[in-house]
């Protein structure tokens, strides 16, 4: 291997100095002089690496999509030729919640149908619009809204009743198949119980079928989600707080939802009827 060799200059008082370097014929007159040894490195990143260079996609630098599970989301079955494939995508933000079902196509993907929680307080849901609950409400007025664009609304109800237990629907001889579709998580973390899942909850109860197992939809964060959201309206304006919780010395003791009250789903799946009318 080659060397380099260096020729530094050191007083006896200072350190070595690592500089600019000195002539041999210079350095005889010093006193003390610090031989420094340098590998040769090889220069990896030359011109013709740089010349063959490839930047990757543009979201995929911006650290916006997994192209790897997106390819396997939007690539269709040669059998099933031009029958587009549909994707729920769930995205979350500081104070939002989307979710869009979506195919692509070469100019981009084409947003068939589209809920906000933003929209949830036209339903009564005023509080707490990035949480478990909201999820689970957003995905369910995106499934309801969009069997209502295909006029598959009263052939698919779904889970009327919200029970968080498992549900899947199935297609009804005589009738058009139920819409499928699947979950597009984006960059999430797909763990149990990451609020995608309820949204993905919500959907499925609302008479979409998409593949998913059971046990990610857990029922602890499905069932106390109507009676929270029924005592944040019963509270004191001072005490709602956006996204928050309710505190256990806020709960009134030994008091029930009354008959009258449903939940936030009753109001969703009735577009004319929002749900404050069913809570007062």
């Amino acid at each position: 291997m080659r060397m380099r060799i260096f020729l530094f200059p050191v007083q006896r008082s200072q350190a070595p100095v690592f500089g600019s370097g000195l002539l041999y014929k210079e350095t005889k007159r010093l006193q003390n002089v610090h031989v420094v040894l340098q590998g040769f490195v090889k220069v990896v990143k030359n011109k013709a690496y740089f010349k063959r260079y490839q930047v990757k996609f543009r979201r995929r630098r911006e650290g916006k999509t997994d192209f790897f599970a997106r390819k396997r989301l939007v690539v269709q079955d040669k059998n099933k030729y031009n029958t587009p494939k549909y994707r729920m995508i769930v995205r979350f933000s500081n104070r939002d919640i989307c979710c869009q079902i979506a195919y692509a196509k070469i100019e981009g993907d084409m947003i068939v149908c589209a809920a906000y929680s933003h929209e949830l307080p036209k339903y009564g849901v005023s509080v707490g619009l990035t949480n478990y609950a909201a999820a689970y409400c957003t995905g369910l007025l995106l499934a309801r809204r969009l069997l209502n664009k295909f006029g598959l609304d009263k052939v698919y109800e779904g889970q009327v009743e919200v029970t968080g237990d498992e549900f899947n629907v199935e297609s009804i001889d005589g009738q058009p198949g139920a819409f499928t579709c699947y979950l597009d998580a984006g960059l999430a973390r797909t763990t149990t119980g990451n609020k995608v899942f309820g949204a993905l909850k919500g959907a499925v109860d609302g008479g979409l079928s998409i593949p998913h197992r059971s046990r990610r939809c857990t029922k602890r964060l499905m069932l106390p989600f109507v009676r929270t959201l029924s005592m944040k309206r019963s509270l004191p304006k001072k005490s709602r707080r956006r996204g928050g919780t309710v505190p256990s010395s806020l709960w009134p003791r030994g008091k029930t939802v009354s008959p009258r009250r449903r939940p936030a789903s009753s109001g969703l799946r009735n577009r004319r009827m929002p749900i404050e009318v069913l809570l007062t």
